[in-house]
């Protein structure tokens, strides 16, 4: 039976347990003793329930215990030595409050001191004096950085993206590249990633930019203020694109672009660079989404702008150039670059396919059986071949084209009707057909066009015809091309043109006879059932 207290009685604890805390609290100050509650001390105590047939008494009893816990409230509370799961459980715990503060600032301390990655929003602000854009845009833009990378999320080429009239949030990485590694040898930094690989700054100033698209803008409006500024008229679009077949010379061609000029670092070359190749392949990989091509020509274009930005020369110095070299795949895409480049010129290079394909079984792998556990081949190209696997369904449309050409039934994929040589004949094949296109759809509709269109050129015309022909008709260098910069590119292809390390300055000795003798029946019946009719018809266009 639950025991109840009178008004009186509640009322005359309250007063003496008041007090006894008060005497309490003052001898413990006296003896330097911490104020804590014992327990079963009247501190410690909360008025328990009261049950009352009178009104009168309950209220007033219900008064008490509000006067006593208020009491309480203020008083020290009885210490936990285990978990509590109150609402302010976590204010009470450095560790937490270490892992939520401390690691937090110190990541940011360090970020600022250029070790980690810095993460920069172009749509930010601040106030500094270049207006609306940020310290880091602001850097990336007077800095003159390289784009390096490019991320393009799935979906932000959608035509819902296009209502907004811009194309999604695009990840773009950007750092300082040594451009005067090319200038003094590029033998010796054949492709971009060995440019950069090299650069020591790189890593250091290595910035993301979250949004692509305002970054592209915001490099434009500063460009153009530099542009009045030092009364140039530098666009920063390409003075020529080089698509390509594989192991065709393609990287002679980068390097003798690279010295073109007689003045050492005006022209640029980015060789195999990642961001163009991710912007012409974006719509190819939306993730199942669709793609507009508005949107997707609008990316290409800020990807080359800003790749070709450079710092404005003076009125009297020789114009600046740039120069792009695709990956051989980027072949397949060469029509979505001409739809947001309709008037700059390329050239695809191509090569005889048995010495192509002599070229990528030197670099193969041993693979006695095919998929089927068939014995067919004991080599496998590695580059020629990586969509070998893959279903019909995400083959190239030119490759399948290839195959229908040579009798092969586009019923099953590749793997299971074709050895790896004969798909790597295909491949080539594909590379050389979707140049071709591109190249009569140019001719039927702008026949009376000053610029633009391509051109073909075969390794065997390599290197006299670049300065011959290309650079001073094709990409509008202009005649006669200076002789220092014939000498420049005359010392170039006098090397190996991937003379990484030990191989730098090594004289260069021509190897298509060999290819020629050494090859099996296997490649050369290859080389005639797929790629025979690309390739007749590339040597009478560039006869």
């Amino acid at each position: 039976m639950e025991r109840t207290y009178s008004t009186s009685t509640i009322r005359k604890r309250s007063v003496a347990a008041l007090e006894s805390a008060s005497n309490r609290k003052a001898t413990s100050n006296e003896r330097g003793i911490s104020n804590i509650p014992r327990k079963g001390s009247p501190m410690a105590m909360t008025a328990r329930p009261v049950r009352s047939s009178n009104k009168e008494d309950n209220a007033t009893a219900n008064e008490a215990k509000s006067s006593s816990d208020a009491m309480a409230s203020k008083s020290p509370k009885r210490q936990h030595y285990g978990f509590q799961p109150s609402a302010n459980w976590m204010i009470r715990s450095p560790l937490l409050w270490a892992v939520a503060v401390v690691l937090p600032l110190f990541y940011w301390v360090y970020s600022k001191q250029g070790h980690g990655t810095s993460l920069a929003d172009a749509t930010k602000t601040s106030d500094i004096p270049t207006g609306d854009r940020d310290t880091t845009t602001t850097t990336i833009l007077e800095e003159y950085r390289t784009l390096i990378e490019l991320s393009i999320p799935p979906g932000a080429l959608t035509p819902g993206e296009h209502r907004k009239g811009r194309y999604g949030k695009v990840h773009a990485t950007f750092c300082a590249i040594d451009w005067d590694l090319q200038s003094a040898n590029p033998s010796t930094v054949p492709m971009f990633k060995d440019l950069k690989g090299r650069s020591s700054s790189c890593k250091a100033t290595k910035t993301v930019v979250t949004d692509f698209y305002k970054l592209a803008r915001a490099a434009r409006d500063y460009d153009a203020e530099q542009s009045d500024r030092n009364e140039t008229d530098e666009a920063p679009y390409p003075s020529g694109v080089v698509f390509h077949e594989t192991r065709c010379g393609s990287t002679l061609v980068a390097n003798l672009l690279a010295g073109s000029s007689p003045t050492m670092g005006t022209s640029r070359v980015y060789s195999e660079s990642p961001p163009p190749i991710a912007a012409l392949q974006a719509c190819a990989r939306n993730g199942g989404n669709a793609c507009d091509p508005d949107l997707h020509s609008s990316l290409i274009r800020d990807v080359f702008y800003v790749m070709g930005r450079r710092r404005p020369a003076s009125p009297k110095a020789e114009q600046h150039r740039v120069f792009y070299k695709i990956q051989s795949i980027g072949s397949m895409s060469i029509d979505k670059f001409t739809a947001a480049f309709p008037t700059v010129p390329w050239i695809f290079v191509y090569r005889d396919t048995v010495e192509i394909l002599q070229s990528h079984l030197q670099q193969g792998r041993t693979n006695p059986t095919n998929s089927q556990g068939q014995q067919k081949s004991t080599v496998i190209p590695k580059v020629c071949t990586r969509n070998y696997n893959l279903g019909l369904n995400r083959q190239p449309a030119t490759t399948l084209e290839a195959m229908k050409d040579a009798g092969v039934a586009i019923d099953k994929p590749p793997s299971a009707s074709l050895d790896p040589i004969e798909y790597c004949a295909a491949h080539l094949a594909g590379l050389s057909l979707a140049a071709l296109h591109e190249h009569d759809r140019w001719q039927s509709n702008h026949k009376q066009a000053a610029s633009g269109g391509g051109r073909f050129v075969e390794y065997s015309q390599l290197p006299d015809r670049l300065w011959n022909e290309i650079l001073p008709d094709h990409f509008g260098l202009g005649r006669p091309l200076p002789e220092q910069a014939i000498s420049n590119m005359e010392t170039i292809a006098g090397v190996y043109s991937k003379g990484r390390g030990k191989k730098a300055n090594q004289e260069w000795a021509s190897d298509s006879e060999a290819k020629q003798e050494t090859a099996s029946k296997q490649v050369t019946e290859a080389a005639k059932r797929f790629a025979s009719g690309a390739y007749e018809r590339m040597k009478a266009l560039s006869s």
